[in-house]
Parts: C-alpha cells; structure tokens; sequence
C-alpha cells in the first residue's frame, strides 16, 4: 500500500536516490548529458541532507510503499508575504511513474501548503520536459508567464501557478 508521509532523517539514502535516478534517467533529453552526468550520488545527497533535516523538514513529503520503500519525495516552501508557497520539487522513481504516486504527492504538498496559510502556489518546470507540464496542466497549474534558467542547469523552465482555492483537496 503507498502512502504519502513527511519525510524523515532516515528517508535521506532513499529520497537521493529516487532525486538521482530522476535526474540521470527521466531527465534523459531535458537536461543536457553532461549536468546528469554530474549528479553523483553523494552530490543528491548533500542536495537533500539539508532539506530532511532542516527546520523546513515538515516541509518534505515522501510517497512510501510498503514493497518499495520510498518511491517519491515532493518538498515545499513558503509561503511568502503575498501569500504565495512554492512546490520546489517533485520527483518519483521512474520505475514507479505513471501510477498516480506524483499526482498523489501534489495533492499532499498543496494540502501542506494551505496549512501553512499560502492562498496561491507557484512552481517552475523544465520547458524541455511536456510530461511534467501536462500532469501540472491536469491538476490546475497554468503557465504564468516567469521563466529562468539556473546556471546549474542551463535549461529555460517555465513558470505556473495555481489558485488554492480552485483546487480542492
């Protein structure tokens, strides 16, 4: 049986490892070679060490199964003044997608970011990657007109929002 819970300190080998496996293999043709390339494994961890333990820790939701473990980790943030909180990631192992498990964990982070008080939640996306963009499309999110590129990625994402009030949990 899957459940979607908050992530713990010991969730952190699991949480990197559905984190790398995403980047190395799902992001095939949505980031360039050589940045999958270097997402080692000790790179994801130290990239989800501070989120797990952190006072934001509350703040990381994992999607567990009871055959495998950790299958998908969704975090969030805010929200800000304005109102606004922030789905920063997303992320299911690819041999588990397609089952409802990232739908599952957004539906967990806009439910944690209404008990935070955010009125609006925001997120970016890869503009290479359509799969991502049409789930978010499917569950209210609508292109805002922001986009960014990261140095540490060197891909335009796209911005998109979505009024808490229109999505019901």
């Amino acid at each position: 049986m899957m459940r979607v819970r908050p992530a713990r300190a010991a969730d952190l080998p699991a949480v990197a490892q559905v984190f790398r496996a995403c980047f190395t293999d799902s992001y095939a043709g949505v980031v360039p070679s050589s940045v999958r390339r270097a997402m080692t494994p000790q790179r994801a961890l130290n990239l989800w060490e501070a989120a797990l333990a952190g006072a934001d820790a509350g703040n990381t939701l994992v999607a567990d199964d009871d055959a495998a473990g950790v299958v998908g980790v969704t975090r969030v943030g805010g929200p800000g003044p304005e109102g606004t909180g922030e789905v920063a990631s997303l992320y299911v192992a690819p041999a588990a997608q397609g089952q409802g498990i990232g739908q599952a964990l957004m539906t967990a982070a806009l439910e944690r970011l209404r008990e935070l008080g955010a009125h609006r939640a925001q997120l970016w996306v890869f503009a290479t990657n359509p799969g991502a963009q049409r789930l978010y499309q499917k569950l209210g999110y609508r292109a805002d007109g922001r986009t960014r590129v990261e140095p540490a990625y060197g891909v335009v994402e796209l911005g998109m929002s979505l009024d808490l009030a229109e999505v019901r949990p």
